[in-house]
């Protein structure tokens, strides 16, 4: 610590104890964007010719509106598996040293 610059502790000292907290904050974050419905649907239900559609809104259309049910498990499906891949991919990139003391 001593003539350590504020860039310097933080880099070495305090990044590294937050990383497992930035993985989490960093996973919902990501999930919930793949995710997001609520505010795209009531706003603009997929909008003028789906312009505004997600994954999220295009699975309710499909499986709610058309009555296409295995369409939409096989788009929640796919959303399953890029949940997984980017969960996956961020804990991968953020590596997470352990310290026994």
């Amino acid at each position: 610590m001593d003539g350590a610059s504020k860039g310097q502790s933080f880099r070495f000292i305090t990044l590294p104890l937050i990383k497992p907290m930035l993985i989490t904050t960093l996973s919902l974050n990501c999930i919930g964007s793949l995710k997001f419905f609520d505010l795209i649907y009531n706003m603009t239900q997929g909008g003028p010719n789906h312009r505004t559609d997600v994954l999220a809104t295009h699975l309710y259309t499909q499986g709610f509106k058309y009555y296409k049910y295995g369409y939409a498990s096989a788009i929640s499906i796919i959303l399953l598996i890029l949940c997984l891949f980017t969960t996956f991919l961020i804990s991968k990139c953020i590596k997470v040293e352990t310290y026994e003391s």
